[in-house]
Parts: C-alpha cells; structure tokens; sequence
C-alpha cells in the first residue's frame, strides 16, 4: 500500500512539472550526491528530512525538500553548487546551510532556507556568466549578491535577514517585494542602472546612505539611509508601525513576524497599489517553504487489506504555485 500511495503522489507531481523523467525518493541516509550523479537529465528528487552533505549539480534536476520551519524536520544540504549543466535546475522546500552557488543560467530557487546566495558564481572558478536566474519566495539568513557576470535575474518576494548585493554597472535585473532585515552591518548596494529596485521593505542599522544607481521607486526604509528623492520611497523612523513582530517577534515566528499590520504605512505603497515587502505582490512569501506542486495535508486509508483486495484511499491535497 505504501508503495502504491508513493506512486500516486509521484503521479501528482509529475502532472504540474516539467520534471517528467523520473522521479527518484531520496530517505535520510542515502546518498544524495551519488544518486544525483547516477540519474539521468530532467530526475525530480523528492527528499526527506535529513542531512546530505555538500552537493553539486551538473545536469537538469529538480530538488524537492519537505519546507523548513516545521516540526517535521528538514533536509539539509551544506553548500549547494550548480555547476555548468544544472541549466533550468528547479531547488524548492530544501535547507542549504552554508553557501548556494548558482553557475548556471535558467536556475529557479524558491521557497528555500538558505544562509548565502551567490549568483553566477562557480566556487572552483570563480566568476560565470549566468542569465535568467530566478530567486524567490525564500528566507535568507545572510545575503544574496550578484558577480559581475549577471544578467536578467529575478529577486522577488524573499525575507533576507542581512543584504542583497549588486556589484556590477552590467548587471540586470529585478528587485521586487523583498523585506531585508539588514542586520550584518551593510545596506543593499547597487551601481548598476538596468537593475529595478522596486516594492522593496529596507530595516538597516547603517550609517551610511543606501548606494544606488538602479531603478529605486516604491521602497519602504528606515529613514535618512537613502540619496533619492523619488517622492513614491516611504521613509519609517519607527518599524514597529510596520510589522506585526517588530522589534520583538510577539509570538510569532521568525518569518510570519514580518507580515505587515493592518495600519501599516507599507500597505499599498508598491508601485501598483499592493503591498510592499515580501508578502505582497502578485507572488507572496509562503510560510514554511511549502515546496511547489501538490502538498498532502490529509490521508485517510485502512491500515491493511488482503491481498487482492481493493480498499478506499482519500487524499486532500493544495497545490503550490
């Protein structure tokens, strides 16, 4: 029955992905690395709570963890590469502890628990070109920043407790609906002007000015840390207007802390009249890391039959987009 149920649940994901090759079960204890290695392009990974190791990605997967957050467990990767190969990869519902390097282009992150993002970066080279990556729906704990190789990326809908980094005229991109806790000391840079710095919530301790040449409208931040004039910015000289958490969580949890109070002077002050920061938008934060796809949340089934015999399984399930 087990076997059959596991089935099922494959057959739903392959239906809503375009990860249709196979579909590989990873238990806590296996070998993530070596089955990675042994699969073919276009393997959907469905990993449970657990710790893997280092991990690098040279083919098309897709690595799909059960959230974070949760009493359940998560699992776990030290440093994630994707390397050359890893093109149009999919990460979602997983933990990377340590660092995220991202050296392919058409790379999708999202709904992960990560520590450090680096976009176009390749650790046994260096710097790569990379284009078309997508960062989004993710809890950062210390920052995400672009090489000087970077075009076309998107950073939307992500808490970043630290910074996110710009350090190229060339890059391109967007920066859409993040809330970044900046706690590290630093303020979110940008020296390029073909990025778009949009909808964004800024909290920084800096003393200095938030640097940018990009696109900066409808940003929320604490006041006196930014140069532009832009009358759509929103200046907060008291943040415990603005979060339901602030400065202590309330009872809430580390990410739902950062959801905006009904009064809230980042409520409908995004570009197009939603909110700003990382709940609002047309995309907003999940809590908890709900991978994409479908997520049981009910099962109802005998707890054995004879064999041969037929028997009734319900399943309640929401997919995640």
């Amino acid at each position: 029955m087990k076997k059959n149920l596991y089935f099922l649940i494959c057959m739903m994901l392959i239906s809503t992905a375009a990860f249709s090759q196979a579909v590989v079960r990873i238990t806590a204890g296996t070998n993530l690395q070596t089955a990675i290695d042994n699969a073919v392009a276009g393997t959907a990974f469905l990993i449970e709570p657990g710790g893997y190791g280092d991990i690098t990605v040279s083919k098309r997967v897709a690595l799909i963890g059960p959230g974070y957050f949760k009493n359940l467990g998560t699992a776990t990767i030290l440093n994630l590469n994707l390397a050359s190969g890893s093109e149009n990869s999919i990460v979602t519902g997983m933990s990377i502890s340590q660092n995220l390097n991202i050296g392919a282009s058409g790379v999708t992150i999202q709904r992960n628990l990560a520590n450090i993002i680096s976009i176009g970066f390749n650790p046994t080279i260096g710097g790569v070109y990379v284009a078309g990556v997508t960062i989004k729906q993710n809890f950062v704990q210390s920052y995400i920043a672009f090489s000087e190789s970077t075009s076309n990326a998107y950073i939307g809908n992500n808490i970043v407790v630290g910074y996110i980094g710009i350090s190229s005229y060339y890059n391109t991109g967007q920066i859409i609906n993040n809330t970044i806790i900046d706690d590290l000391g630093y303020q979110p840079y940008s020296s390029s002007y073909q990025v778009f710095f949009i909808n964004n919530i800024v909290v920084t301790t800096d003393t200095g000015n938030i640097g940018t040449n990009s696109n900066f409208t409808n940003n929320v931040i604490t006041d006196g840390h930014f140069a532009t004039t832009d009358a759509s910015n929103k200046k907060i000289t008291d943040w415990s207007t603005v979060f339901v958490g602030y400065p202590s969580n309330n009872g809430y949890t580390n990410e739902s802390r950062y959801m905006l109070l009904n009064t809230s002077p980042a409520k409908g002050a995004g570009s197009d009249g939603t909110d700003c920061g990382a709940f609002g938008g047309s995309d907003p934060y999940v809590l908890q890391g709900f991978p994409v796809g479908p997520n049981i949340y009910q099962l109802s089934a005998p707890s054995g039959a004879a064999a041969g015999q037929t028997f009734q399984v319900q399943i309640k399930a929401k997919v995640q987009n």
